[in-house]
């Protein structure tokens, strides 16, 4: 064995014996990527429903689909530099339950005005969850 060999056979003895967990890993991060492009799509979709439910405006119900989309967007930056000063598995627990409780907000809404700030919140948690996504896959899989 050369001196060359022994870090590569050593990387592969780790990356073996933590397969199993990076798999489960992989199903976390997927689950959180699918809740985000559910929630973004299930809400167009339920439109006509949410303003039957709650009353409000055609201008509400467009501020319902978009203050998400809006904050998210603006918050992905910001996002994924917490991850990298928190570490990403921290964020991207913390940003599930916090996306999650706002949902449960979401769904508990009393009028049009409270279903756009639960809206808010839970693109503000999504943006810290999101970026994470991409650097665990990355940190996870490293080749």
């Amino acid at each position: 064995m050369t001196v060359i060999e022994a870090p590569i056979e050593a990387e592969a003895e780790a990356e073996a014996a933590g397969a199993p967990r990076r798999w489960l890993g992989l199903f976390a991060i997927l689950a959180a990527t699918l809740m985000n492009l559910l929630d973004t799509s299930i809400v167009n979709v339920a439109l006509p429903a949410i303003r039957h439910d709650l009353g409000g405006s055609y201008s509400t119900m467009q501020w319902t689909a978009a203050a998400y989309t809006l904050v998210m967007a603006a918050g992905l930056l910001t996002g994924g530099r917490l991850g990298d000063m928190f570490g990403r598995r921290r964020m991207l627990l913390g940003g599930s339950v916090g996306f999650v409780l706002a949902s449960v907000l979401c769904a508990a809404a009393i009028s049009p005005e409270m279903l756009i700030g639960s809206r808010m919140l839970q693109g503000v948690f999504a943006a810290v969850m999101v970026p994470q996504c991409f650097g665990l896959v990355r940190d996870l899989f490293p080749r």
